[in-house]
């Protein structure tokens, strides 16, 4: 039973990456000298989650959400063999072992619209799979400037931001809170979640008006569903 159970997430994968061939044969291409370390680890974090104690129908949300991940990824990435090793190993490393987030417990996501703001959008798209397989649509914006073009376009129920960010050309530390500051100006009374690499890094004071600050794809969507629930009820 021991070996079957450590074999079956590895099946589950191979039926996962054989349904679309350009994958398959990416993978098979690229991960030559790394597939003996990522299969192992793959293999372990797909049986946690699908043997551990897990509402069933958030697993099966979050590993479709994987397999979105690793196709967008492959597809970005399928000239840069690197990158693209580097980039689905951290999305494996991303799918958290256990979660508590049941369906049931994200009907405020359907329905909703986020415009996330991040200079770097394919550093998320597990995280932008599952709220969109949770019924959220979702815009991005690369830049304050473009964000509050949108903004000032149409209407919005959550807004997603990084902190750091690339803004012409410059590496601006305080992107996000400048950002957050701009809606308090404007009187734009929209929740917005700051999303970064590294909490310890966040400035407390400066970013006190921002709804919650999440650095795990878990924590990040229970916030969403959290501030989306008490927009939509006042």
């Amino acid at each position: 039973m021991a070996i079957i159970e450590t074999i079956e997430p590895v099946f589950r994968f191979l039926e996962i990456i054989t349904t679309w061939p350009v994958i398959f044969f990416i993978v098979v291409l690229l991960f030559r000298k790394e597939i003996h370390a990522i299969m192992p680890e793959l293999a372990q974090r797909l049986k946690k989650i699908t043997i551990g104690q897990n509402s069933a129908g958030f697993t099966d949300v979050r590993l479709k959400a994987l397999i979105d991940a690793i196709k967008t990824t492959t597809e970005e990435y399928k000239d840069d063999p690197e990158e693209l090793v580097y980039s689905v190993k951290d999305l494996i490393k991303k799918v958290p072992e256990v979660s508590s987030i049941a369906p049931e417990n994200t009907a405020s996501l359907s329905g909703s619209s986020i415009l996330w703001v991040d200079d770097k959008p394919m550093n998320n798209v597990y995280e932008t799979s599952i709220l969109k397989r949770f019924g959220a649509s979702i815009i991005f914006a690369r830049s304050t400037e473009e964000a509050l073009k949108f903004l000032n376009q149409d209407t919005y129920d959550l807004i997603i931001s990084d902190i750091l960010r690339v803004e012409e050309g410059t590496e601006n530390h305080d992107a996000g809170y400048e950002l957050l500051d701009e809606l308090h100006h404007q009187k734009m009374s929209i929740p917005l979640v700051f999303y970064t690499g590294n909490i310890t890094w966040v400035n407390s004071h400066k970013s006190k008006r921002a709804y919650a600050v999440a650095n795990m794809p878990d924590d990040l969507i229970k916030y969403a569903v959290n501030a989306l629930k008490i927009r939509k009820k006042s």
